[in-house]
């Protein structure tokens, strides 16, 4: 079962932060850990949405052939590893 996640990415073709839905197999998550640098970004201002400050970023390590691939998602560690074990949990259940 695939988990939705929101993956902030910086496109360096117009210099902007785009934000978009993701789908992540949770079967291919190596690591979950906070994104210290963009939380900064969001408590300067940096970042162009009007978030709230409570707000934090997570680096999700997704195994992706050869090469593990780094993406930057939207929540806390926990939130992410919560999300990709819910989903299994509901999958053992029903």
């Amino acid at each position: 079962m695939l988990v939705k996640l929101v993956e902030v990415n910086w496109k360096m073709t117009n210099n902007k932060y785009e934000m978009k839905e993701i789908y992540v197999n949770p079967e291919s998550v190596v690591s979950v850990k906070s994104d210290d640098a963009t939380n900064k970004l969001l408590e300067e201002g940096t970042l162009p949405w009007d978030l709230h400050e409570e707000q934090s970023f997570s680096i999700v390590t997704l195994r992706s052939g050869a090469q593990p691939e780094n993406i930057t998602v939207v929540g806390t560690p926990a939130q992410i590893v919560e999300k990709c074990y819910a989903s299994k949990s509901r999958l053992l259940k029903g």
